[in-house]
């Protein structure tokens, strides 16, 4: 029997899954709350599901986490949830239905008094954007469909020229991507969702509309005093957070380049580049980075994808994403489960792809030959002042390359071991060990980890005795191949040093 492989299947407690290591986030909608539907898309591949606050009621959502758990338990696998924060989105206030229209060259006031407004004068749930915003700058309404021009401002208004007109709705959205808001990064409601997402456990939260690293230490305190320790997920969507991008990574536990909002406040152009410097970043830092936002857009309503889709999403893995998110495809498209198998096998093709390019450049680096710079897929090397849970993680990359493991299993307290292993993209499927259901579910979101629940044994012979026999049970490995063993120091078992272990696996012994 072969080990599981890139695009092969293996079996995690009742589920016959495809092994990728690009992890999968889905949004949970009216299209896919049902529970055969959250079944399905679980045993189609998704890692994480997104609840998203901006649309529903905590019931609702409440309802979808307990289905999700209820039906992860019983396929025997691990989910993450997110639970993703409205932030501060500015909208209009209500328009009368008399006077919707705006034509390119008309005049509008923005007032801070609320008000029943029209297309020519309309108030905002933001007040003090009119002290904030300068002459000059842009006020995009409706993702960008209608575009202001502030030409003057007081204490009350702000005056804005129309340069692209249409018809104005009710609460539609707006963007200042020109101007640096001095805004609090949780509203009301979103310290509301904040105790529901304490309160239901759950797994990740992401923040929205952040502009500087302060905005996740904000986000990291509220949490702390609710008692929570979820992990946060900083959305990048304003030219204010591309700006501030190395001390947001830094604060933040999972980045994720949102591209509907970035796309509206930046030059399209520039969209794919900022997104591949992101990558690039999270990947030095060790962070995990999350590419999203119209990934598989057409299959909100075709059943297949366009080909510049299906480019998108190879691409963002080529970038090293570590997941791609599913947005309106999962929550409210017709096809969201085929949706997930589209992704499923663009990763499995791309992962292979560059699984075979590794290889070759492995081999001619053995063979004495230069390799392209950049190619490789063992990113970090420890160098002087790396922490010795860094050089563990650089230490076991190395070895798989070299060795070719069969799997790399990774005793993990809080999921840094699993999550620095991640990082180094080894070419090895990753068992990420953890007696604790709640790592567990976090490790869920980490690039080519499977986590499963396993208590750590108290003496090493019988940790590597109870993993050879897991291997062969579950056909992770077979005799003769090795398996690569990363274990960390733990409270639980006494042992308070790091180690690695190689072990050749032996045949299972005849039954009796």
């Amino acid at each position: 029997m072969d080990s599981p492989g890139r695009g092969s299947d293996f079996t995690i407690g009742s589920v016959r899954r495809t092994l990728i290591r690009t992890k999968i986030i889905a949004t949970a909608g009216p299209a896919s709350r049902a529970a055969h539907t959250l079944a399905a898309l679980l045993e189609h591949g998704v890692d994480c599901v997104r609840l998203n606050f901006s649309h529903g009621t905590q019931a609702e959502h409440a309802e979808i986490i307990g289905t999700v758990r209820r039906i992860a338990a019983e396929q025997g696998i691990s989910v993450a949830i997110m639970g993703d924060l409205c932030g501060p989105k500015i909208r209009m206030g209500a328009i009368a239905d008399s006077d919707r229209e705006l034509k390119a060259g008309e005049h509008v006031e923005i007032v801070t008094a609320p008000t029943h407004g029209t297309a020519h004068r309309f108030g905002t749930n933001l007040p003090e954007l009119v002290q904030q915003a300068r002459s000059g700058d842009r006020v995009l309404i409706d993702d960008g469909q209608i575009r202001l021009r502030v030409t003057a401002q007081s204490a009350d208004r702000l005056i804005c020229v129309c340069e692209i007109g249409g018809l104005l709705g009710d609460h539609k959205g707006i963007n200042l991507p020109d101007t640096s808001l001095a805004t609090c990064p949780l509203t009301e409601k979103d310290l509301r969702d904040l105790d529901f997402a304490v309160q239901q456990q759950l797994d990740y939260v992401a923040l929205s509309f952040i502009q500087r690293g302060s905005d996740i230490q904000a986000l990291r305190s509220e949490l702390q005093r609710r008692g929570g320790d979820q992990h946060i997920i900083s959305k990048i969507e304003t030219p204010q957070a591309v700006q501030d991008i190395e001390s947001i990574i830094a604060a933040s536990d999972l980045v994720l380049v949102a591209r509907g909002d970035l796309g509206v406040q930046m030059d399209l152009a520039v969209v794919p580049l900022v997104q591949k410097d992101i990558a690039r970043r999270c990947r030095a830092a060790g962070k995990p980075v999350i590419i999203a936002t119209q990934m598989l857009q057409s299959m909100v309503t075709s059943p297949n994808p366009t080909r510049a889709e299906v480019s998108d999403v190879a691409n963002a893995i080529l970038d090293d994403a570590d997941a791609v998110m599913l947005s309106a495809e999962t929550a409210i498209g017709r096809h969201p489960v085929e949706a997930v198998e589209v992704v499923q096998r663009v990763a499995a093709e791309t992962e292979r792809f560059l699984d075979t390019r590794a290889q070759r450049l492995g081999e001619a680096a053995l063979a004495g030959q230069s390799a392209p710079a950049g190619d490789g897929r063992v990113r970090h090397l420890p160098n002087e002042g790396t922490s010795v849970r860094e050089a563990v993680a650089a230490g076991a990359a190395w070895l798989t390359a070299a060795l070719r493991p069969a799997v790399v299993c990774v005793w993990t307290a809080s999921g840094a071991t699993a999550r620095r292993v991640s990082k180094q993209r080894v070419p090895a499927p990753i068992l990420g060990l953890t007696p604790q259901s709640r790592i567990a579910q976090r490790l869920a979101l980490y690039y080519g980890v499977v986590p499963l629940l396993m208590n750590r044994p108290a003496s090493d012979a019988q940790m590597i005795a109870m993993l050879e026999r897991h291997a062969l049970e579950d056909g992770w490995a077979v005799a003769g191949e090795v398996i690569l063993i990363v274990a960390g120091s733990s409270a639980q078992t006494g042992h308070s040093s790091h180690a690695i272990f190689l072990h050749q696996v032996q045949p299972a012994p005849p039954d009796v």
